[in-house]
């Protein structure tokens, strides 16, 4: 075994923690999984939309509608997150 000065292995894999490794000296993070929705979104309109009746109306005018209220949302959420 190497040793970098008295007290310090190297080239020994050490594990911990769940995502992170460190391997001689390196960090590694694991993989990072893709988010499932976009920053700024609650409910994504694709889901809301399965819970909708059919739209009779214009259904972009609603997408859009839709999208703003639900950003108000995720700020308002944010903004207790963040003030307290």
């Amino acid at each position: 075994m190497k040793y970098l000065d008295s007290r310090s292995p190297i080239g020994v894999e050490y594990k911990f923690r769940g995502n992170e490794n460190i391997i001689d000296g390196d960090v590694r993070m694991a993989k990072e999984k893709e988010p499932k929705r976009k920053p700024g979104v609650c409910i994504p309109w694709e889901e809301k939309l399965k819970e909708l009746p059919e739209l009779s109306g214009d259904k972009e005018l609603t997408r859009k509608i839709w999208e703003d209220i639900d950003t108000l949302g995720y700020v308002y959420i944010w903004q207790c997150l963040l003030s307290f």
